[in-house]
């Protein structure tokens, strides 16, 4: 399993979270293009709104167990996570409300990295999708009572979020059985194996062992009087991080300085009036590749989305882009976020009132960062 984390180095969470060996480094863009057959789509085992994850080693030296509540509409998530790592145990909560402010509860992370801990149990359900529909490609309704699995594929497995990518190089097998309970619960064991290094002459393999539970849940993920004592939040975006004599651009989480929600209805309050998206313009089209320094390898992907005329506006960097479908959408005309000050420049405007000036390097929309 590769995964990308956008930053320059092997991140301890990240080891503990994701189990195994893993290989973390720079990679050129992991965007998606149309028909790409390694970017598998999740849709049909996507609906689920509840999941029970165990993931670990084939050794179960390294486990860790998620139990994650989604409400897709809202893009609310609640995830219970326990880690047993070299014989050390974490507990806690890591939450996302609206898709815009991350939370966390009793977990102790490691400043700069604390997306990783949400990056970790959503990179591994999204792999779970994917390798279920791998093998079911019409969805649970091709599992009748309990199906034995034991497939080969000879095609690589690309999955994202807007702050890190995996990879599962071919060729890969999985085996293990799912069983269908009722017609909204599913049970599954599942073994993946993939080469870990297919530059060396014999081929070295791992294997991630997945278990546990797919539902629905039947009530709300978060409600409006919910309190937020005890919780830290955060806010989500593109940042600067310095390392060594380098200035890394990534998305992360940055902790909240002061307390500024006292319920989940506070932060749906706020989520509101962010989200305004101005109006719409038909006199000019942002569409594009939107940089600082057109020479950077990373910057802002711009394109129409929906038949509203609004635009996603996505990160791109070394790690990949963004899932526009995930993205917060904006006419950027009229948005409080943005300064239009024409066709080919734009001033983006933060949480904190900083200005970042980009400029339209490309029309086109992906392309090959270096």
């Amino acid at each position: 399993m590769i995964i990308s984390m956008n930053s320059p180095s092997l991140r301890n969470t990240v080891k503990m979270i994701i189990m195994g060996l893993i290989l973390l480094f720079p990679l050129s863009t992991w965007a998606c293009h149309d028909k790409d057959p390694e970017c598998g789509d999740p849709t049909p085992w996507a609906g689920f709104t509840q999941i029970v994850l165990k993931q670990s080693s084939i050794d179960a030296s390294n486990v860790a167990i998620w139990k994650a509540s989604f409400d897709h509409q809202r893009n609310d998530i609640l995830i219970e996570t326990v880690t047993k790592n070299t014989g050390k145990t974490t507990k806690g909560f890591i939450a996302m409300v609206g898709g815009r402010i991350m939370l966390s509860k009793d977990l102790k992370m490691e400043s700069g990295y604390e997306i990783d801990y949400l990056d970790g149990p959503v990179l591994s359900i999204k792999l779970l999708m994917i390798v279920l529909s791998r093998v079911f490609p019409n969805g649970p309704e091709d599992v009748t009572g309990t199906v034995t699995i034991d497939k080969n594929d000879k095609t690589g497995i690309r999955y994202a979020t807007p702050s890190a990518s995996g990879y599962i190089p071919a060729p890969w097998s999985v085996q293990g059985y799912i069983e269908k309970k009722s017609e909204e619960n599913f049970t599954y064991d599942i073994a993946l194996t993939f080469p870990i290094n297919q530059k060396m002459k014999k081929e070295q393999t791992y294997t991630l062992k997945m278990a546990g539970e797919l539902s629905m849940l039947n009530h709300a993920v978060f409600l409006n009087s919910q309190s937020l004592n005890g919780w830290t939040t955060y806010g989500l975006g593109p940042r600067q991080i310095k390392y060594n004599k380098s200035t890394i651009i990534d998305n992360g989480a940055t902790p909240s300085e002061e307390p500024t929600y006292k319920t989940i209805g506070d932060i749906r309050a706020f989520i509101t009036t962010e989200n305004h998206p101005g109006h719409r313009d038909v006199t000019k089209n942002f569409t594009g590749f939107w940089e600082e320094k057109c020479e950077q390898p990373f910057g802002l992907q711009i394109k129409h989305y929906g038949d509203e005329g609004k635009y996603s506006v996505v990160f791109c960097g070394p790690g990949g882009c963004g899932d526009p479908s995930e993205s917060r959408l904006s006419f950027i005309t009229g948005d409080k976020h943005w300064e239009v000050i024409s066709e080919e420049k734009l001033i983006q405007i933060g949480r904190s009132g900083d200005r970042k000036t980009y400029i339209r390097c490309t029309k086109e929309t992906n392309p090959v960062l270096k």
